[in-house]
């Protein structure tokens, strides 16, 4: 067996005392019912809040229900209803909903930091894991949660039972199976608590949250009857036509449209465009940056004239991107990608013609993927002698060179299951490779029949090589079989 070395992460370990979360004999059950009103409100009361504003009494008032519920609270300056949220304020807030639910019997007191008694406690019930969002150190708490990061959390202050489902949402415009957090996103669009900026629920995961947004969201998380039944309207989340989506010299009103429109560029290897927004919209764009799948981009590079308000956008497709688009968006991008692409792409056409057949299964077909890989390549153990070739961790070079290390044989199973249209991830995490130490590593995970299981072709090849020996020790695994020694 073996691993990707890596210097292990610094671990934020909080510990306390188990009395202090247990109920005393008089404690509530956990209950929705434990959500009342126990503040009060006074319409006008904080001086930066126009009640006539959507988050205002005159229109959704969730400002005031937050407010009056115990979960959210103003200062001596107002609400700061567009103050962007902090991660800390994040896990604070669903802290004291999980209190609540639980009967409200924990003292969240005084500490220092301010937050660090709401961090333990979310961490202590579940709700929060230092590690899962890849922080090293206390720092983090102060920084902007993004929206993604928030419905993470938030999804995880009740438990998963409160959550119902009342909506069918199973694919967004800018969310996929590949976006961190999407788990926790996807519930809560189905529960009605997140609705989407636009008629097809578009989420803009990478953008901040605001403080309004917040007390919004959090309101629906606690009353159940603020909840909303969802229409969004269909979208071709793989295949936006571009010349649909796109004119010469459009204008752009929103960060949000701007993410999508970077999006579908990147989906049909557009290298270039031009559009008009204003320097508002400018100014979020160099502020949150529009993270890149790394499935999707290489490198970008925009220029913004606030004269002219003119926004000129120019991107360069990585191989591993240009794959995806000669396999989900062929017809766009055929004339678009390398030839070097194209050569790829006959090549892993030739080996699945050779392994697979008329009428095999989803499984056949994932085994038949897998122990080919076995076979035919081998661990490139110049990466423990620290020798570094790009190639090696990628999937060209697994195909040109027979070897390569975890990412390239990653890589290039994500590839031939995507050709037979078989839903599989990339997975990045750590593993112990045998040492008890664990570094850093990537594998994959695919739904035969809809069931999440994880492959792990690395860890199946043995070393040294041995020409037709393959395991299968780390083949269709579940979550629970697979974080024996998997972290993700």
């Amino acid at each position: 067996m073996k691993h990707c070395k890596r210097i292990p992460a610094v671990i934020c370990v909080v510990v306390i005392a188990l009395s202090a979360l247990m109920p005393g004999a008089d404690a509530a059950a956990p209950s929705m019912d434990n959500f009342r009103e126990t503040s009060v409100y006074t319409p006008g009361q904080f001086p930066d809040i126009s009640e006539n504003e959507w988050f205002g009494c005159s229109k959704q008032g969730v400002v005031r229900k937050a407010c009056q519920l115990g979960l959210m609270g103003g200062t001596d300056k107002g609400f700061n209803p567009g103050g962007i949220v902090t991660l800390a304020e994040v896990i604070t807030v669903a802290a004291r909903v999980r209190n609540i639910y639980n009967g409200g019997e924990y003292d969240f007191g005084g500490s220092s930091p301010w937050y660090y008694t709401y961090v333990t406690y979310a961490a202590m019930q579940g709700i929060y894991v230092h590690e899962d969002f890849g922080f090293e150190d206390v720092n983090v708490y102060n920084k902007p949660s993004t929206r993604a990061e928030m419905a993470d959390i938030f999804s995880r202050a009740l438990p998963e039972s409160e959550y119902k489902a009342q909506n069918t949402v199973d694919i967004l415009p800018d969310i996929d199976t590949e976006t961190p957090y999407s788990d926790g996103i996807f519930m809560l669009y189905r529960a009605g608590i997140l609705t989407g900026s636009d008629e097809y629920g578009t989420f803009n995961p990478y953008a901040y949250i605001t403080r309004a947004e917040a007390a919004a969201i959090i309101t629906r998380i606690a009353l159940p009857s603020e909840r909303k039944v969802l229409n969004l309207k269909p979208f071709d989340n793989d295949n936006p036509n571009w010349e649909k989506v796109y004119t010469k010299g459009m204008r752009v009103d929103t960060i949000e449209e701007l993410s999508a429109l970077i999006d579908a560029a990147g989906r049909n290897m557009i290298p270039e465009f031009e559009i008009t927004l204003s320097g508002t919209v400018y100014d979020k764009y160099v502020e949150y940056g529009i993270a890149r799948n790394y499935l999707h981009f290489g490198s970008s590079s925009s220029r913004y004239n606030y004269r002219t308000e003119v926004f000129s956008y120019s991107a360069e497709y990585t191989v591993l991107h240009q794959m995806r688009g000669v396999i989900f968006n062929r017809d766009a991008a055929e004339n678009r990608v390398s030839r070097e692409a194209l050569d790829y792409d006959a090549q892993m056409r030739a080996i699945l013609a050779k392994i697979i057949t008329a009428g095999m299964s989803e499984r056949e077909k994932i085994k038949a993927v897998h122990d080919y890989m076995v076979v035919t390549y081998r661990y490139d153990l110049n990466f423990r002698s620290g020798t570094y070739d790009e190639a090696g961790y990628r999937f060209y070079g697994l195909l040109r060179n027979k070897t390569g290390v975890c990412q390239a044989y990653a890589e290039l199973f994500y590839l031939l299951m995507s050709y037979e249209d078989i839903k599989c991830e990339l997975v990045f995490g750590t593993a112990d490779g045998g040492s008890g130490v664990y570094g850093a590593h990537a594998w994959n995970v695919v739904y035969p029949g809809g069931e999440r299981l994880h492959v792990d072709v690395t860890f199946d090849d043995p070393v040294p090589d041995r020409d037709s020996v393959v395991f299968y020790d780390y083949f269709l695994k579940t979550d629970a079989q697979m974080s024996i020694d998997h972290k993700w």
